[in-house]
């Protein structure tokens, strides 16, 4: 009865861990897994009619994804592509509009040179109105920018945003607040916020051989 109750109790205190530890065995199953608020990896907000998100993309599916791209084999050229990617934090800005549908460059746009004046922010300055923020109020900003100029469903636009991973002489903070100043769609300051303990303990990803 005693050795019953034991495994009993045991089980039921690793239980768990067992059921938060996700079987992420095929990439549509880490997408799926990636893209729940609640595993702590994307972050939205709504305002204006728009619907901002922003997710953090790991070093190791961005290895996976480079390696894939280039067709790399082996091991050994993806660990040091994932070493590569560890020095910096790879996040996904999407921003579109959560009714019309339309092409969110047109917002605001009068005319074809404010038309163009429009896309060439969002193609070389964004960097310009976004910022890290850590835990002790230093700033730092994207150290690269890319803008995914495609014609997507619903007329989303994404950006590509890299920072440097840490800052010089600081250790990793436990909070990190991606801000976004629009000056284009009239939603304000957004504040994404990651807590590093979350996406710093990526689950394995086990269809990566």
């Amino acid at each position: 009865m005693l050795k019953a109750f034991r495994f009993f109790y045991t089980f039921c205190i690793i239980l768990p861990f067992i059921e938060c530890t996700p079987s992420l065995d095929s990439e549509g199953a880490f997408l799926e897994w990636l893209n729940k608020p609640e595993n702590g990896y994307v972050k939205k907000t709504h305002t204006n009619g728009f619907s901002l998100t922003l997710k953090y993309l790991p070093p190791d599916y961005l290895a996976y994804t480079e390696s894939k791209s280039e067709d790399l084999n082996g091991n050994e050229n993806r660990t040091a592509l994932i070493d590569e990617f560890k020095g910096s934090r790879t996040f996904l800005l999407s921003i579109e509009h959560e009714i019309s549908g339309s092409d969110i460059s047109n917002y605001g746009v009068r005319n074809l040179m404010e038309y163009k004046k429009r896309i060439n922010e969002l193609n070389f300055n964004i960097k310009d109105y976004i910022f890290m923020k850590n835990e002790d109020g230093t700033k730092h900003k994207p150290v690269l920018t890319t803008f995914e100029n495609v014609y997507e469903i619903g007329g989303k636009k994404s950006f590509y945003l890299v920072f440097a991973n840490r800052q010089k002489g600081k250790s990793v903070p436990e909070i990190l607040d991606i801000v976004f100043e629009d000056p284009f769609f009239d939603t304000g300051i957004n504040h994404f916020v990651f807590k590093t303990q979350n996406i710093d303990n990526l689950p394995p990803l086990q269809f990566i051989n």
